[in-house]
């Protein structure tokens, strides 16, 4: 039977992916630090391949293979950005998409966000005021505005830069009435160098590709990746059937 599984394993080097099988294996998920997680998902459409196959040589099935994963290698990086900026990050899918990579060969397609982390300018930030201990911006979108203390901005560069603090502390509450919603991050200095001064970045793409956290793109995708095979396939069966 076809089915959809995602499956949490290490990977060896530790980067976050998902792993995405070619359409006579069903359509398979895999990830990375979710060891004790899996999901399992018959999928209705995959299992009609049988039949749409049935009379096709080996090397035309090779052949439909193929080209259906690379229409889905073609489409589930655009796709995955724009689900990851409507759900997870306040960035726009342009920017989200240069911290993805999509790779495929005759038996899978991947899918992996970058470690590397965005600068806190590419989320629109704003100055707080003079009273402010930072920097305002939208990182996460459940989690809304925050500030980020030890932040500023210096004139003539679009960077967000800051201050080092010598220790860390929680995030907290602050401000009253309609501001105590904000939160400041005091812990953010904990993420960068030591140097003074630094360039303040965000989360790596790879946290907002596997993180539950902050928003779950699982279903979409696999539901997106499961259309595409199953249509793409059927296409160029017919077309092969019909030349």
């Amino acid at each position: 039977m076809s089915f959809v599984h995602y499956n949490g394993q290490k990977s060896p080097n530790a980067k976050y992916s998902y792993l995405v099988a070619p359409p006579s294996a069903g359509l398979f998920i895999s990830g990375v630090r979710m060891a004790k997680s899996s999901i399992n998902i018959n999928v209705d459409a995959l299992i009609r391949l049988a039949s749409f196959t049935r009379d096709l040589s080996e090397k035309q099935i090779s052949q439909v293979k193929i080209r259906a994963i690379s229409t889905l290698k073609r489409r589930l990086g655009a796709e995955a950005s724009r689900q990851i900026s409507e759900k997870i990050l306040n960035l726009p899918p342009r920017v989200i998409s240069g911290y993805l990579d999509v790779k495929a060969d005759e038996q899978s397609i991947t899918l992996t966000g970058s470690d590397q982390r965005p600068p806190i300018s590419a989320f629109k930030p704003t100055w707080g005021g003079r009273t402010s201990p930072g920097v305002v911006a939208t990182i996460w979108r459940d989690q809304g505005a925050v500030v980020l203390p030890h932040t500023f901005l210096r004139p003539g560069s679009k960077e967000v830069w800051q201050r080092i603090p010598t220790s860390r502390s929680k995030t907290q509450q602050v401000g009253q009435g309609r501001d105590s919603s904000r939160q400041v991050i005091q812990s953010a200095g904990a993420l960068v160098g030591r140097l003074p001064i630094v360039v303040r970045k965000g989360p790596a793409m790879a946290r907002a590709v596997y993180e539950r956290k902050h928003g779950d793109i699982y279903p979409q995708l696999v539901e997106f990746g499961r259309n595409i095979l199953s249509d793409e396939v059927s296409r160029l069966v017919d077309l092969l059937k019909n030349r």
